[in-house]
């Protein structure tokens, strides 16, 4: 007999990238800024005695932080892999990294729970007996959760500049929190997020004239990831046919 009831609603599915774009504009602006801010680096600042270096090109999907108590209000946001951000920096600005990823079997529903397991429209049939209903039904396991870990890193040439920035991005990371996801389908979804550490110094001062200031912290998302695609199943299991036979 063909599937008739259509069980819970169709969802997206999520992937660690969503998750980095998530954690990026908890606290920063999307908009027009020179630089990107998911691979590659805005060129480092211009110095003394060196031949100025071309203006980086504005990107429309490059963040930022908004403090309007500096002079430069508009403070890029990266993210990057640890070695990039001692090859190119620019000052002030805001580095995330995403440090590790693990499963965390205690939010584990079970084996075999579904996400969503519904119709696919167009394959309506009704039976002899009135009875309409899904010749096919798709379905999608759940998503693994997982802990996903980043780390935070504020760097600017002063003290006070790195005080105001720490300020507002520590703002949006209190003890617990939480974070907005988009899925597949445009829906957004909120997880859980944690303080994980202390914010740290990790300011380098070689003399008065290089420096640079710096604060650095750690936060944990309750995430999860999906890592089995939806399939497609016939739910007819027989047909009957009913003849009648004249004598």
């Amino acid at each position: 007999m063909p599937f008739a009831k259509q069980y819970l609603k169709r969802t997206g599915t999520v992937w660690v990238r969503d998750f980095d774009a998530g954690v990026v504009g908890r606290f920063a602006r999307l908009g027009l800024y020179p630089g990107t801010v998911f691979g590659g680096n805005s060129p480092a600042p211009t110095k003394r005695g060196k031949a100025a270096k071309p203006a980086p090109v504005c990107e429309p999907n490059s963040y930022f932080v908004y403090v309007p108590e500096l002079e430069a209000v508009n403070v890029p946001v990266f993210f990057a892999n640890p070695e990039q951000s001692y090859q190119q920096r620019t000052l002030p600005s805001v580095m995330v990294r995403r440090d590790s990823m693990s499963q965390d079997l205690a939010r584990w529903n079970s084996v075999g729970h579904l996400d969503y397991f519904e119709g696919v429209p167009g394959t309506e049939i009704v039976t002899s007996d009135g009875v309409s209903g899904f010749a096919k039904v798709r379905q999608k396991p759940q998503a693994w959760p997982f802990n996903i870990f980043y780390t935070i890193s504020i760097y600017a040439r002063f003290e006070h500049e790195a005080q105001k920035i720490l300020k507002r991005v520590l703002t949006k990371f209190q003890v617990q929190g939480a974070v907005g996801v988009v899925d597949s389908l445009g829906d957004v979804r909120s997880y859980s997020t944690y303080l994980e550490s202390d914010v740290s110094d990790i300011s380098e001062i070689v003399d008065v004239t290089d420096r640079t200031k710096g604060y650095s912290f750690s936060i944990r998302v309750e995430g999860e990831i999906d890592l089995i695609d939806e399939t497609e199943v016939s739910t007819v299991d027989s047909i009957q046919i009913k003849t009648e036979i004249q004598s």
